[in-house]
């Protein structure tokens, strides 16, 4: 599907008016949903994995921005980017940060499964909803992509949710209490905040598998 072209704009506001933008990010987050009910409880939340979520949720929206970091050109892109008063890390040190991320996540949750059987379960959940906060949140700091940074991180919290045999949170656009839990990250470093925000979320959710 090519897609309606990347114009420059936040999609989240201008783009999602379009009908065809509107059908392509429908399409794309299916996509993304079957892969995560299929296939999250078996493989690690690598690098390439993350960025794949990226890639399948907007290459019908911005087929020439989707998968694709921010950094030196001509393989990835030149530019740095904004997010309200925040800015994301610098297009040069994306890749450094982004893969250091990936490389802790991918620790955290092979940590998370072998810990699994063995703990109490609301302490398990309490470290599942730990790691998934920090996925997302770390992602939004970084903002490794141009656009779709959001989604892509709370896809991420999705992932834990499969794995761990608790439901997807919404995806509705997310407002108020979700921004300030954000801001708590990204000015103080406290994580708190965010897993307070996504805790009820997750209460009354299926045991783990």
């Amino acid at each position: 599907m090519e897609g309606p072209p990347f114009h420059g704009v936040e999609w989240d506001d201008e783009l999602e008016r379009d009908l065809r933008v509107v059908e392509a990010i429908v399409k794309g987050h299916l996509r993304v949903e079957r892969w995560l009910t299929q296939e999250a409880d078996k493989v690690l939340l690598r690098l390439d994995v993350v960025t794949g979520f990226h890639r399948e949720m907007f290459r019908g929206v911005f087929p020439e921005l989707a998968g694709r970091l921010r950094g030196p050109a001509p393989e990835y892109i030149p530019r740095n980017v904004s997010f309200g008063t925040f800015r994301g890390v610098h297009s040069d040190v994306v890749w450094r940060e982004y893969r250091a991320l990936c490389a802790r996540l991918e620790q955290y949750i092979k940590q998370l499964d072998q810990q699994r059987s063995q703990a109490d379960q609301g302490w398990f959940t309490d470290q599942v909803l730990t790691a998934a906060a920090y996925a997302h949140c770390e992602l939004i700091r970084i903002h490794p992509f141009v656009n779709g940074n959001g989604r892509v991180a709370r896809t991420c919290i999705n992932y834990s949710a499969s794995r761990y045999g608790f439901l997807p949170v919404p995806f509705e656009r997310p407002k108020g209490e979700y921004l300030d839990a954000n801001r708590a990250w990204l000015r103080y470093r406290k994580i708190e905040p965010f897993k307070e925000f996504l805790r009820p979320l997750w209460d009354g959710r299926p045991e783990n598998r």
